[in-house]
């Protein structure tokens, strides 16, 4: 505020100057004016040095005029910039509350916007109790999700032994990924992928993508001479790998 008002009064100033300037300019056009017209009738010499001598001082009275607008001017642009810092500052300031407004709002959006899976939904399961290091991800699907706790009831689709029913967990939103009906793999992508003959899913590498499958190789399958084997694993059983496997 304190630049703002030094930029007004500085600019007042430079503003009299400019006028003061006008009217030391209409002075020497009527004297300029007047000798000439002299000169067109008389040939007074006298008449011609008086008259010269105020030209002279009026072209004296406006370089001094020009000279102080011309500091004027160099103390308007310099308060202008003080004005522009602080208005910047303001903004910088405004603009990192209005951020962190944002923030939160987009923040509760997020979560307003959150669409459950529907019920029946193949997915990626992590077991409950599961650790980075021995992880199991299991093939499931969707029983129901409980939005005041925020989880999901899945259910194990492999039937186990005997006949005994299926097993149900029930997860965080987090523990749960949904399986993709289509591959948009490329060789080299990290994936996590169903091992074949199981319903368990385990990091694998992609080496090679068809129609209907990708060829992955897992970790810790090679086999007695070294070499890690293609394996084959269908659409829909396959999903990028998760952050805690990287």
């Amino acid at each position: 505020m304190a630049a703002s008002k030094e930029l007004q009064n500085s600019l007042k100033k430079l503003d009299v100057m400019l006028k003061d300037t006008q009217v030391i300019r209409k002075k020497w056009n009527q004297l300029e004016k007047t000798i000439k017209l002299k000169k067109a009738h008389e040939d007074t010499v006298l008449m011609d040095m008086k008259e010269f001598a105020q030209l002279l001082r009026q072209y004296k009275s406006t370089w001094v005029l020009l000279d102080q607008a011309g500091k004027a001017v160099d103390d308007a642009v310099e308060k202008t910039a003080s004005v522009l810092q602080e208005k910047r500052q303001q903004e910088v300031t405004s603009t990192g509350r209005r951020k962190r407004h944002r923030t939160n709002g987009s923040e509760s959006s997020a979560e307003n916007s959150f669409t459950p899976l529907a019920v029946g939904t193949k997915v990626a399961a992590l077991t409950p109790g599961s650790r980075r290091d021995d992880a199991v991800w299991i093939y499931a699907s969707v029983v129901n999700y409980l939005p005041h706790k925020k989880k999901y009831e899945v259910m194990d689709e492999d039937e186990g032994e005997d006949g005994d029913s299926p097993k149900e967990y029930m997860l965080s939103v987090s523990n749960v990924v949904e399986l993709p009906l289509q591959c948009h793999f490329e060789k080299g992508d990290l994936t996590l992928a169903m091992f074949p003959g199981t319903t368990s899913f385990y990091p694998a590498v992609v080496v090679r993508r068809t129609r209907d499958y990708c060829e992955v190789q897992f970790e810790d399958d090679a086999d007695e001479t070294g070499q890690t084997p293609a394996r084959k694993v269908r659409i829909g059983h396959i999903v990028e790998l998760p952050n805690m496997h990287r």
